[in-house]
């Protein structure tokens, strides 16, 4: 079982999805949590052979070990591995919830120095990766201080194959965004290394500053807390295409999308059947409000 994390900017991490049993004020966000190739077709004679419901860490080391990978038990239904892929060796975590017929996946990527902190621009990085692995995402673990790459699968007619497949495409996510996670080197401090021996330049007004677009969006990217370990980060393009996560008691919800406005109403209709409407005010470089209901987000930018 997995704690709730303890929320502090700018460490706002994607968590869990529904699956992993939060309620939000984004309750209807449904996300799917299976890649697309683990629904390539399989041979037949590996389905019938190898296909079924586990029910404890027995069963999924042994799925494990028929993939070709090793499986050690670390409880009644929990496994720990290894994957090696592009170059990286990711420990990882299976845990059967036999109540949801699901198998929790929890890929460790590194441990957090203490008082380290991850760049907005790091963030937001990691917040995209629902835009290429649906269902996929990172984590801090409060409990362990590390990063982490999460996953939820199936528990009907998992094989073997479909099991590798799912840790492989995780590892290669994981390569994918180490530039995000990797570095123990905040790069903030690396921008503020290079801004110190580099003439700075006469700044423009609206210079890489957030904006309102043609439209009257707030493009850019802004990060607004509620208290009580709530919290929004979203990021909106030009054209109105949006990435937004939601924090709330260490678990989370994420949404991409396409962002209107008409008048004051902002309308964020997401690909995944969201659909939140609200007031919004005071659109400048320095944020705006969106009203909700009885509650109002302040955001500010996300600072690079």
């Amino acid at each position: 079982m997995f704690r709730p994390l303890a929320f502090a900017l700018p460490l706002l991490f994607l968590a869990t999805t529904t699956a992993w049993g939060q309620e939000s004020l984004f309750s209807d966000v449904a996300i799917e949590s299976v890649f697309a190739d683990e629904t390539a077709p399989e041979a037949s004679n590996t389905t019938a052979a190898a296909a079924g419901r586990v029910t404890g860490a027995g069963q999924l080391a042994e799925l494990l070990e028929k993939s070709g990978l090793e499986g050690k038990r670390e409880g009644a239904a929990t496994v720990s591995t290894k994957i090696a892929e592009s170059g990286l060796t990711l420990p990882a975590t299976l845990t059967v919830a036999v109540d949801r017929d699901q198998i929790d996946v929890a890929m460790t990527l590194r441990k957090l120095a203490e008082g380290e902190t991850l760049s907005s621009k790091s963030l937001l990085e990691l917040i995209t990766t629902a835009d290429t692995a649906p269902g996929v995402y990172f984590v801090y673990n409060a409990s362990e201080s590390r990063l982490e790459l999460r996953h939820t699968l199936s528990n009907r007619g998992l094989t073997p194959s479909r099991l590798e497949r799912a840790l492989r495409s995780m590892a290669r996510l994981a390569e994918l965004r180490q530039k995000a996670w990797g570095s123990g080197k905040d790069s903030d401090e690396t921008a503020a290394n290079t801004s110190s021996s580099t003439p700075a330049a006469t700044p423009t007004a609206a210079a890489d500053a957030p904006a309102a677009s043609a439209a009257g969006l707030p493009i850019g990217s802004w990060i607004a807390t509620v208290g009580d370990g709530q919290a929004f980060a979203i990021r909106i393009a030009e054209d109105g295409a949006f990435n937004l996560v939601h924090v709330k008691d260490g678990k989370s919800t994420t949404s991409t999308g396409q962002a209107t406005r008409t008048g004051d109403r902002l309308t964020l209709s997401g690909k995944d059947n969201l659909k939140i409407a609200g007031n919004l005010s005071g659109v400048s470089a320095d944020g705006f409000e969106l009203k909700l209901g009885a509650t109002t987000l302040q955001f500010k930018p996300a600072k690079p």
